[in-house]
C-alpha cells in the first residue's frame, strides 16, 4: 500500500508443508494456497531464510528467483546462554530426556511414547508445550499404560531452563516426510546450550550440523526400537561429552548476535 520494500521471512514452506501433511486435501485449498504464495513472493523483494535449503526452493520458484535471498539460522540469544549456565545440573539415578516445543502435526510422539515404554522406568520423559494433538499425545501414553512419560504445560524461559537442567537428552523429532529434510529446528540448539546431548530423528540437512558439532547423533525416523536401542548404547560419558561438545558449538557458532552479524556483513 505504501509501496515500501517488503523483506520476507520465511520459517516454513507453505502451503507445500500443509499439503505433504494432509492437512490441505483438496484442489480448491492447494490452489488458494498457491496463489497466496504467488501473490507474497511475488510483492516480496528480499527474502529472509532460517533454513539455508529453502534457498533452492526460492531460486527455482518462478515469482522469486533473481531476489536477494539472506540466510539467517535461528540461533540462541545470549541471555539464554547465560541464564543455562547459572544452573547446575542436579544428581538423578535416571537418565531424563526432554521435549519442548509444539505438540502439533509434523512431530512424531507416537516414536517417541513407545520408545519410552520400551526402555521402561531407567529412562524418564517430560513433554513441555502444548499443540492440536496434545489430547491425543496424552491418550496414547495412557492406552499404552506407560508411567515414564510426563506432559506438562508451556513454561517461561527461566522455567524451562530449569527443565533442561534436569535433563540429559534432548528429543528433537519430526515425522518421516520429504519437506522435513531441509528442516533444522531451533530447539536443537536451545537443548545444546543448555549441555544435553541431541536424538534427532530427522534425516537431512540437520545431520550436517550435528555431526558437526558432535553434540548428538541422528537416527532414522519414525522407528521406536531404533529409539530405544540408540539410547540404550549412549554411556553416561558419552552423553556428558556430546552435551559438552554442542555447548562449545553453540557459544561459538549459534549465537544469534554472531549469526546476525555474520548475516550483515
Amino acid at each position: 500500500l505504501y509501496k515500501r520494500s517488503l523483506i520476507l521471512d520465511i520459517r516454513d514452506i507453505w502451503p507445500e508443508s500443509a499439503i505433504e501433511l494432509g492437512e490441505l486435501k483438496s484442489s480448491i485449498s492447494k490452489n488458494i494456497g498457491y496463489a497466496l504464495q504467488k501473490f507474497i513472493y511475488s510483492k516480496s523483494s528480499a527474502f529472509l531464510v532460517a533454513i539455508p535449503g529453502f534457498s533452492k526452493h526460492l531460486s527455482i520458484n518462478s515469482y522469486s528467483k533473481n531476489k536477494i535471498i539472506i540466510p539467517l539460522l535461528n540461533g540462541v540469544d545470549d541471555e539464554f546462554i547465560k541464564m543455562g549456565e547459572a544452573i547446575s545440573k542436579p544428581y538423578s539415578d535416571t537418565i531424563n530426556l526432554i521435549y519442548a516445543g509444539n505438540i502439533g502435526l509434523a512431530q512424531d510422539f507416537v516414536t517417541i511414547i513407545k520408545a519410552a515404554k520400551l526402555l521402561g522406568n531407567k529412562y524418564k520423559f517430560v513433554i513441555i508445550g502444548d499443540g492440536i494433538l496434545k489430547k491425543k499425545v496424552l491418550k496414547l501414553i495412557n492406552n499404552i499404560n506407560t508411567e515414564n512419560v510426563i506432559v506438562k504445560e508451556p513454561l517461561t524461559k527461566k522455567e524451562l531452563i530449569n527443565e533442561y537442567a534436569k535433563a540429559n537428552i534432548g528429543i528433537v523429532s519430526l515425522k518421516n516426510k520429504n519437506i522435513f529434510r531441509n528442516a533444522i529446528p531451533s530447539k536443537t540448539f536451545e537443548y545444546m546450550s543448555s549441555g544435553l546431548a541431541v536424538i534427532c530423528t530427522i534425516k537431512g540437512e540437520i545431520e550436517n550440523i550435528i555431526m558437526e558439532s558432535k553434540g548428538g547423533i541422528c537416527i532414522e525416523p519414525g522407528d521406536p526400537d531404533i529409539f530405544a536401542n540408540t539410547v540404550k548404547s549412549l554411556t553416561e560419558e558419552k552423553i556428558d561429552s556430546m552435551g559438552k561438545n554442542g555447548k562449545i558449538f553453540v557459544k561459538t557458532k549459534m549465537k544469534k548476535s554472531v549469526l546476525i552479524r555474520d548475516a550483515i556483513y
